[in-house]
């Protein structure tokens, strides 16, 4: 996570716990959600964009408790996938939405997950084991990762999820300046909207974690050649309602190892954060300052 310490200033109206600056006339402030876990991601398979998979029990309710999490944060505008489990976990949050300046909620083709069509149903462990060489492009080079279905053309599910981001943005920013969007997607296209607006190529698409429910936050300048501002990543809550009140601490994703970083700005004069220290309690940290 990224994002600035609670202060003791009086409560945010924007996110509980975070003090970010005014959005600036130029850029577009973007809240950007990965949807909530799903019966599919349950049994270990591919989704892409299929349109099978609906919302666990536990995944609804993550998505109310992002919606209360989210309830005073002055939105404009929303934007979900068309897929279900997306559409879902709109459709649990937005009732505890209470801001009156939400004008727009749209579903957007462009949203939609990255396209694995040979892929989806199947089990990640099968695909692993049985296509080994394709699994270890798509983890490794994800640039020149090619899929071929049984039927149709070879396609580059990357580069094309990368393109319908572009668009995405060259559509959707220039109604949104001074405003604050909700983006409510999947893991794959949530990836790839981070990653074209802070400039980085598809090389880097398995850089950035998603997790269910995960919220991020940035903003997105008007002139295309300047990066996005990155205030907060993958944010997690849980399912329960004292979530809220006590981020939790994302899973490492299956198959990652190594070193995990949580990025702290040096504030002269802040008092001790007890939901840090809460955060952090069963986990060990080696303390570096630059």
């Amino acid at each position: 996570m990224i994002a600035q310490l609670r202060s003791p200033s009086p409560p945010s109206t924007f996110l509980p716990g975070y003090d970010f600056p005014p959005v600036a006339p130029t850029r577009t402030r973007v809240i950007l959600l990965r949807h909530g876990r799903s019966d599919r991601n349950d049994a270990g398979c591919y989704q892409g964009s299929s349109d099978v998979g609906q919302l666990t029990p536990s995944g609804l309710a993550a998505s109310q408790v992002m919606g209360q999490y989210l309830t005073r944060c002055p939105i404009q505008a929303v934007y979900v996938s068309p897929l279900r489990r997306a559409k879902d976990t709109a459709a649990a949050l937005l009732p505890h939405l209470t801001t009156p300046t939400l004008k727009r909620v749209s579903t957007h083709n462009l949203l939609r997950e990255i396209s694995l069509p040979a892929w989806e149903g199947l089990r990640y462990e099968d695909v692993r084991s049985h296509q080994a060489a394709a699994y270890h492009t798509w983890q490794t080079a994800p640039h020149e990762f090619q899929m071929r279905p049984e039927r149709g053309e070879p396609c580059y599910p990357v580069h094309d999820l990368y393109q319908r981001a572009q668009q995405f943005w060259h559509t959707t920013l220039p109604h949104h300046h001074g405003q604050t969007i909700l983006i409510v997607s999947h893991g794959g296209t949530n990836q790839a909207l981070i990653n074209t607006a802070l400039q980085r190529s598809p090389q880097d698409h398995h850089s950035l974690q998603q997790t269910h429910s995960g919220l991020t936050v940035f903003d997105v300048d008007a002139t295309p050649h300047q990066p996005a501002q990155l205030h907060l990543l993958n944010l997690t809550l849980g399912s329960a309602p004292s979530a809220i009140a006590t981020p939790h601490l994302p899973k490492l994703k299956a198959g990652k190892h190594g070193v995990r970083l949580l990025l702290l700005p040096y504030q002269p004069g802040l008092r001790p954060d007890p939901a840090l220290a809460s955060l952090l309690r069963s986990t060990t940290i080696r303390l570096y300052r630059k």
